[in-house]
């Protein structure tokens, strides 16, 4: 398997695992079982994270790739919402996001979690029209 195709796969489980999430399931779990889910998305989007960068260095198939117009515009959608994600995430850590209310700061981490749901499903259509050669055959 490649990088590409590994990006494509652990996107499609992180979305799998945030649907669970949202479940009347998950929040009827024990709060042990339910904190060890929690890391584990935690933990499967810094890798999805630590193998996006590694895509983006690989080197493209075709010599001089041009993108068609509607696939620049998914790339740049993708590098738009990758600052928002970033500025979004230095909020939430700062001493600001914890002066705001509750239900901000819970409908703030909502919105967090649907825009890197939404950057990996962008992620996983511009690995579509970009070829890799990675070397990879596992």
């Amino acid at each position: 398997m490649n990088l590409s195709d590994e990006l494509q796969e652990l996107a499609t489980k992180l979305t799998a695992l945030h649907e669970f999430l949202c479940t009347n399931q998950f929040s009827q779990l024990k709060p042990v079982d339910r904190i060890l889910l929690l890391r584990q998305y935690g933990h499967m989007d810094q890798y999805a994270k630590v193998l996006q960068v590694r895509v983006n260095q690989l080197p493209i198939d075709q010599e001089a790739r041009t993108f068609q117009s509607h696939e620049q515009r998914v790339i740049d959608e993708l590098t738009e919402l990758t600052k928002k994600v970033d500025a979004l995430r230095a909020f939430k850590q700062s001493d600001k996001f914890l002066a705001i209310d509750t239900r901000n700061r819970g409908l703030l981490d909502e919105q967090f979690q649907f825009m890197k749901l939404y950057a990996l499903t962008l992620v996983k259509r511009i690995g579509l029209f970009i070829p890799y050669s990675t070397g990879d055959t596992q």
